[in-house]
C-alpha cells in the first residue's frame, strides 16, 4: 500500500509539473535581441526597439519639404529591426538567387525591388513558423518609414545626431565621397567620378553603430519601407502608429546609399521609388513585429487620448507615478530622495502688509501635471558625485552645495538625467530640472495639504528654518528642522533655491495662470526660499529673489524637480 500511495504521488507531482510548465504556451517574444535562423548555418540578429515618440522629420536648412513638417509620432508597440542590412548570403540562402551588382557574402544585398524585398519576408515568416520557432502572431515584414526613422535616430536613447549614430557621417556610413578607392568631394558629384573610383556598397557593420546598435543605418544602400509614399504625408500632424497612405504610385526608401551625397543620408531625408525599381544601391532591412497589434509583456504601452493629447506610460512611468518617492541613484552609492507633488490650484503670491511690490497681487495658478522635488537642498556629496567638484564655501558632505550659478545648477541636472536615461531607470518622457517659480511655491506651501502657513511648514520660522537669528552664521547640514506637509525639509532658510524662470518684477499682472513658466526672457533668474544670513521674512513662501545666471554666492544653492519633458 505505502509503494502505491508513493507512486501515485509521484504521477501526481509529474502532471503538476508537466501543466506548470505547458498550461501557458510561449507565444510572446520578449524585448531583447531577436536571431532568425535562415538555414545552412545562416542567421540573421535583429536588436529590439521599444515603444516611444519621437519628432518625426526636419526643419533644418538642408531639409526637403518632402521631410516637413516636424510632427510628433508614437508608437505604441515596439519592434525588432535587423542590427544590419540584408546581406546577400541570407537574401540567397531564403531567395536561392543573388540579383547584386556588387557581389560578396557579407555585402548587402541589392537590386532588389520592393516586391522582392516583401517576398523575402514572407518566405522567412513561413519558414520560421513551421520550424516552430516564430510564434505564429509574429511576421517578419519591412520597416513602416517611422518605425525605419526611429530606429535610426536610436529610438529612446537618441542622443539627437544628425545621422544616425553620428554627426560625423565618416565614422557611421558609406556614401559618395568614401565608398570608393580615394576621396571624393562632395561638390563635385557625377557617375563618371564614382566609376573610376570604384564607389560601390562595402560589407555590412564595419562602420560604427548607432545608440541600438544598429549599422548602415546611414548610407551603403537605400532601405526599402512598407508605406506608400506620400509627398504631403506629414502635413497630417501627431501621429500614432503611421503607416503612410493608404495608396500610391512609389514606396518609400531611406538612408541614403554609396551612391548619395551626405544629405541624403540624414535620418530624416526620404524618398520615393516604384516597387518594380531595381538599382545597385537599393536593398533592405528586416523588421520583426507582431500581426494582429497584439502588445508584448516586455514593454506595454498604454495610449489615453483626451482633449486631444495623448499620453504614453510604459511600466517605468507606472512604478514611477505610483511610488511616494523617487530615489535618483547618482552612483557610488549616493541617492537623492524627491517626494511627488500633486496637480493643483493655489493662491500664488502675498497681499500682506510686509509683501514686496513683485509678490503681488495674489493671483490663482493651476498645475495640471504633478511633479517630483528634492526633499532635501542638493548636498556637497550629491554635487560632486555628478559635477566632479565641490564649489561651497562652507563645507560638509550633508550640508547643501552652495556658490552654484544657475547655469552650474542647470548643468547639474542635464548630467543627471543623462546618466539615468543611460541606466534605464529614469523613463525617456522624464528630466531632472530645476522647478519653476509656480511648482516650488506650491511645494513650499504644501501643496494639495497646505495649512496656509507663512513659512515652508509653520507659522514659526524656528521650527522650520535655519535664518540670521539662528544660524550662526553658516548654511546647516539639510533636514535637521521640522519638514513642510509634503514632508519636505528647509524650503525656509539655509540657502536661497534657483528656479528655472526668468525673473519679471510684474508678471503677477498678468493674473490667473496655467502651468506657469515665467517670462519668455530676461536679465535675472529666480531664486526662493530665503537663506541663513537674511531676516525672518525673506524666508517666506512667497518672497521672490533675483540673480544674473552666473551669480555665485555662499547662500544660493537649489533643489532638484523631476517631471516630463
Amino acid at each position: 500500500m505505502k509503494r502505491i500511495i508513493i507512486g501515485m504521488l509521484v504521477v501526481v507531482c509529474c502532471g503538476i509539473f508537466f501543466l506548470m510548465q505547458y498550461k501557458k504556451p510561449k507565444n510572446q517574444i520578449p524585448l531583447e535581441p531577436w536571431v532568425a535562423e535562415l538555414g545552412s548555418g545562416v542567421i540573421m540578429e535583429l536588436m529590439p526597439v521599444a515603444a516611444g515618440r519621437f519628432d518625426m522629420g526636419a526643419n533644418d536648412s538642408d531639409a526637403a519639404d518632402r521631410e516637413k513638417p516636424v510632427h510628433r509620432v508614437i508608437l505604441t508597440r515596439p519592434f525588432w529591426i535587423g542590427k544590419c542590412e540584408v546581406t546577400q548570403k541570407q537574401y540567397e540562402q531564403v531567395m536561392e538567387n543573388n540579383p547584386s551588382r556588387f557581389e560578396g557574402a557579407d555585402n548587402p544585398v541589392e537590386n532588389v525591388s520592393w516586391n522582392d524585398a516583401i517576398e523575402f519576408c514572407k518566405k522567412l515568416t513561413d519558414k520560421e513558423h513551421a520550424s516552430g520557432r516564430l510564434p505564429a502572431s509574429y511576421k517578419y515584414t519591412l520597416p513602416t518609414e517611422a518605425q525605419w526613422e526611429f530606429a535610426a535616430r536610436g529610438g529612446n536613447n537618441s542622443k539627437g545626431y544628425k545621422y544616425s549614430g553620428s554627426d560625423d557621417l565618416d565614422r557611421v556610413g558609406w556614401y559618395y565621397e568614401n565608398s570608393g578607392d580615394k576621396r571624393l568631394d562632395d561638390s563635385s558629384w557625377s557617375t563618371d567620378k564614382l566609376s573610376s573610383n570604384n564607389c560601390e556598397t562595402h560589407a555590412v557593420g564595419q562602420k560604427s553603430p548607432n545608440e541600438l546598435g544598429l549599422y548602415d543605418m546611414s548610407g551603403n544602400v537605400w532601405e526599402w519601407c512598407s508605406d506608400w509614399y506620400d509627398l504631403d504625408y506629414y502635413d497630417s500632424g501627431a501621429m500614432t502608429n503611421p503607416t503612410g497612405a493608404s495608396s500610391g504610385s512609389f514606396r518609400g526608401g531611406r538612408g541614403g546609399s554609396w551612391y548619395s551625397y551626405a544629405r541624403y543620408c540624414r535620418s530624416a531625408d526620404r524618398v520615393g521609388l516604384t516597387p518594380a525599381s531595381l538599382d545597385g544601391n537599393l536593398g533592405f532591412r528586416l523588421c520583426l513585429q507582431t500581426k494582429n497589434d497584439i502588445d508584448t509583456e516586455s514593454n506595454i504601452i498604454k495610449t489615453a487620448v483626451s482633449n486631444g493629447s495623448v499620453a504614453i506610460n510604459s511600466k517605468l512611468d507606472k512604478m514611477l507615478q505610483d511610488s511616494k518617492q523617487w530615489i535618483a541613484h547618482l552612483g557610488n552609492e549616493v541617492t537623492m530622495e524627491l517626494l511627488p507633488v500633486g496637480a493643483g490650484s493655489f493662491d500664488m503670491g502675498s497681499n500682506d502688509s510686509d509683501a514686496d511690490s513683485d509678490e503681488k497681487p495674489v493671483h490663482r495658478v493651476t498645475l495640471t501635471k504633478p511633479f517630483w522635488i528634492g526633499k532635501y537642498e542638493v548636498t556637497q556629496k550629491q554635487y560632486e558625485q555628478i559635477m566632479g567638484s565641490n564649489p561651497s564655501s562652507f563645507k560638509g558632505a550633508d550640508n547643501p552645495v552652495e556658490k552654484v550659478s544657475w547655469n552650474d545648477a542647470m548643468e547639474f541636472c542635464k548630467k543627471l538625467t543623462e546618466k539615468e536615461h543611460d541606466s534605464g531607470r529614469l523613463p525617456l518622457d522624464y528630466k531632472y530640472t530645476l522647478p519653476t517659480e509656480a511648482q516650488w511655491e506650491f511645494a513650499a506651501r504644501g501643496g494639495n495639504e497646505s495649512r496656509g502657513y507663512k513659512y515652508s511648514g509653520s507659522d514659526d520660522l524656528e521650527k522650520v528654518g535655519w535664518h540670521r537669528d539662528n544660524s550662526d552664521k553658516k548654511p546647516h547640514s539639510v533636514g535637521q528642522k521640522s519638514p513642510n506637509e509634503l514632508g519636505l525639509y528647509d524650503m525656509s532658510g539655509n540657502v536661497y533655491e534657483w528656479c528655472s524662470d526668468w525673473y519679471d518684477s510684474d508678471y503677477y499682472d498678468g493674473g490667473s495662470m496655467t502651468d506657469p513658466t515665467g517670462t519668455s526672457s530676461g536679465s535675472f533668474r529666480v531664486g526662493r526660499g530665503g537663506c541663513w544670513h537674511y531676516i525672518a521674512r525673506y524666508c517666506c513662501s512667497a518672497l521672490r529673489h533675483w540673480h544674473t545666471p552666473t551669480s555665485k554666492y555662499g547662500d544660493l544653492g537649489f533643489r532638484l524637480c523631476l517631471q516630463t519633458k
